[in-house]
This record gives structure tokens, C-alpha cells and sequence, in this order.
């Protein structure tokens, strides 16, 4: 299977629930945002019963030496208003891991931050972004050190 192939699964996985049809912000069904996996801040996760954190495991059958890249892609809720109606939209966003050795990997975190913004463009539609912190641990071991 190409990369291509598996980034065509991984869109469809990520935009899943993001708009359903039919494709417009009027429609009932789209007024509320939901997707696979979708996670909270903290506080508000622990106070609501939802996920602030998402643990994902892969068995990869492989002979020999095996090196991989790990992307991980979410979508940042980026609000948008004009003319005193708001809608929300989602911007992609992606933390890489390259070139990673399974053999002998230690477990490696990456942290980011996405700074909090807010633009009015030419054409009167205000956009605004909160902030988001976040991190990405990946580890890798042979499956006989779980059996």
C-alpha cells in the first residue's frame, strides 16, 4: 500500500463528523462539531467525563533493521465571525517523528505549542485561535517484551 493510499484512510478518518453532509454550516447536524478522538483540556475533560489524552498502539510485523516516521494529525478548532454569525472551522495540524530506529528506541516526547491568534481579514471575516500545548510521546519495543 503507497503513502498516498494511507493518507487518502487518514483524511477520511480525521475530517470524520468534522461536516456531514449535507456540506453547509446551516444545516442542524453541523452546528456541533464532533471527531474521532477529539480531546479536551484537562480541567474541562476531568469536570465533563471526557479525554484529555489518547494512547494509540501499531504491531508492525518486520525482519531486520526497521526504521519509521510517526505523524501524528489533529484538527485546531479555529472560530470564525461575520456580520454577528459565528461558525467554526478546523485546521490541520501535524507533529513528525522521522527516521526512527525501532531497534534499541527510547521513548521520545515532543512538545509543542500553537500560539493563541486572532486576524480580521480584508473581507470583514474575523478568525481567532486558542492557544494549544500539547505532547506526543513514542516509544517502540519487540512484541516478545509484552508476550
Amino acid at each position: 500500500m503507497s503513502f498516498e493510499s494511507v493518507q487518502k484512510i487518514a483524511d477520511a478518518v480525521l475530517y470524520e463528523g468534522y461536516m456531514l453532509y449535507p456540506y453547509r454550516p446551516s444545516s442542524t447536524k453541523n452546528r456541533q462539531r464532533w471527531t474521532f478522538g477529539g480531546l479536551y483540556p484537562e480541567s474541562y475533560a476531568a469536570a465533563n467525563g471526557d479525554s484529555s489524552s489518547l494512547q494509540a498502539e501499531f504491531l508492525i510485523e518486520a525482519s531486520g533493521e526497521v526504521s519509521l516516521d510517526v505523524k501524528t494529525r489533529f484538527l485546531h478548532l479555529l472560530s470564525r465571525e461575520k456580520d454577528g454569525q459565528a461558525w467554526q472551522e478546523g485546521m490541520e495540524r501535524e507533529i513528525t517523528f522521522e527516521d526512527l530506529s525501532v531497534s534499541g528506541l527510547e521513548a521520545r516526547t515532543q512538545t509543542v505549542s500553537f500560539p493563541h491568534w486572532r486576524r480580521v481579514d480584508e473581507d470583514g471575516i474575523a478568525r481567532e485561535q486558542k492557544a494549544i500545548d500539547c505532547a506526543v510521546d513514542v516509544d517502540a519495543r519487540k512484541a516478545g517484551d509484552f508476550l
